[in-house]
């Protein structure tokens, strides 16, 4: 492992995985294919399977992160019908995800209907999860969080399938289902 990579950083995407859960979704929605791309909730591989499952378990259906940190993973901020490919820490796609709602902001622009819609339970829970999470990420790029001032990204989205492993929780099924 580099010495720049953290030894629980989350494991590189399985783009062959993910491009075939991928294709299951487009042969069993009859979506038409376009622009998609592979990304992942959190930096730590333990975190980033947390938090994924939290989309089948939770209902997780919005995420918030550094503008910056959506340029570095995904070259750009994201649009309402972008199509993404949802791995966990270990680089396994989970969900082919559609981003419904962008909003550019700050910190201190997401209220309580987006936060329970991420899945921490509580606005107050919400709140110091993504204080500590983006306030850790600016610390180590020499910047210093300002949950006031600094640029995140308030995305929603929806679940357009999910890989064969992931069971849905009755209740929680959106889009196609589970495809595989």
């Amino acid at each position: 492992m580099s010495p720049d990579v953290a030894p629980d950083a989350a494991a590189p995407a399985d783009l062959t995985a993910a491009a075939r859960l991928w294709r299951a979704y487009l042969d069993a929605s009859g979506d038409p294919d376009g622009p998609w791309t592979v990304d992942r909730f959190a930096v730590t591989a333990a975190y980033a399977t947390e938090i994924a499952a939290w989309v089948r378990t939770r209902g997780k259906r919005t995420t918030c992160d550094l503008v910056t940190s959506y340029l570095a993973g995904r070259g750009h901020v994201p649009e309402v019908g972008d199509r993404w490919v949802l791995v966990d820490g270990d680089g396994a796609p989970v969900h082919v995800l559609r981003t419904t709602h962008v909003r550019v902001g700050v910190l201190d622009d997401g209220d309580e209907a987006f936060a329970l819609a991420e899945g921490d339970g509580s606005y107050d829970a919400w709140r110091a999860a993504h204080l500590d999470y983006l306030g850790e990420l600016c610390v180590g790029r020499g910047e210093v969080f300002d949950p006031a001032a600094t640029p995140v990204v308030l995305e929603t989205f929806e679940v357009l399938a999910s890989a064969p492993e992931q069971e849905p929780v009755p209740g929680q099924e959106t889009g196609p289902g589970r495809v595989g």
